[in-house]
């Protein structure tokens, strides 16, 4: 099965991409390894999570417009997220994938939301920690996430923030959400 996969996404994507969606794979397998989530099921939603990274913008969008999956307001007007959408609706639809952790792990891989499963949490975190990234705080973040996944959610979160602040960028409601959920579970933690 997972070799089926990978032949179809290699044939979608760059060979870049196609790379990132192997480490990411990789990288989920190991955090769910250590946290004790369903490692096929992670290194399933890892790989797939950029499936349709590769498919351009104008097709994107009718795919997300077309779609039965719920998108918020923001969401509609950023082309980067559109791929998140696209390749759960893919999963789903043309891999004939039905479990629905999966699918909300392919899903919020971008924006993240409040009260994410375990593989939802691995899959966002592995796509920002893969072997292939080499931003300023990749080694902060990849020491992080195997020490707590709450902590480096809400480290990730306040980083992709700053950033997209930084960057004049909309802010998804459902990231916002996620951070403030992350935050009171950090601000819990320190008062017990």
């Amino acid at each position: 099965m997972i070799d089926s996969y990978k032949s179809l996404i290699k044939q979608g994507l760059s060979k870049k991409r196609y790379q990132h969606s192997v480490y990411v794979a990789d990288e989920c397998k190991k955090i769910a390894e250590k946290y004790g989530a369903n490692v096929e099921d992670a290194y399933i939603a890892g790989l797939l999570h950029d499936a349709k990274k590769d498919v351009p913008p104008d097709e994107l969008r009718k795919i997300v417009l077309s779609s039965d999956i719920q998108v918020e307001e923001v969401e509609l007007h950023s082309p980067q997220l559109w791929h998140a959408i696209a390749s759960s609706q893919f999963a789903r639809d043309e891999l004939g994938i039905s479990n629905v952790d999966i699918l909300n792990a392919i899903r919020y891989h971008t924006v993240a939301r409040p009260n994410m499963t375990l593989l939802e949490k691995i899959v966002y975190l592995g796509d920002i920690s893969s072997a292939d990234r080499t931003y300023n705080d990749v080694s902060k973040v990849r020491k992080l996430i195997y020490s707590n996944l709450d902590s480096a959610m809400l480290y990730v979160l306040k980083f992709v923030i700053s950033n997209l602040l930084s960057h004049k960028g909309q802010v998804p409601c459902t990231t916002i959400k996620a951070y403030n959920h992350y935050l009171s579970i950090s601000k819990t933690k320190s008062l017990a």
